[in-house]
């Protein structure tokens, strides 16, 4: 047996062992049912929504928007561009 074939059949072995004891996240007990965008839910900043069409579909994403705290690093990201690994 391959290195790959076991470490397949440990995955397999440890997913349906997790299926057979419910070992899955589950909500905690004092939220009721939650709409799909889960809007009920409060989080610490104010949330923004962009509304836009993805494969012919209406969908909507929402964001934060949070100002970095601290003194500048003399980084910024461009769009689609990848920052380069500096130490902090």
């Amino acid at each position: 047996m391959t290195w790959f074939r076991i470490q397949s059949a440990l995955a397999a072995g440890t997913f349906l062992s997790a299926i057979a004891t419910g070992v899955f996240a589950q909500a905690p007990s004092d939220y009721g049912p939650v709409s799909a965008d889960v809007s009920e839910i409060p989080y610490p900043y104010a949330v923004s929504t962009l509304s836009f069409v993805l494969y012919g579909k209406d969908v909507r994403m929402a964001y934060m928007d949070v100002r970095p705290t601290g003194p500048p690093r003399g980084l910024e990201a461009a769009q689609g561009a990848c920052l380069p690994e500096r130490p902090v």
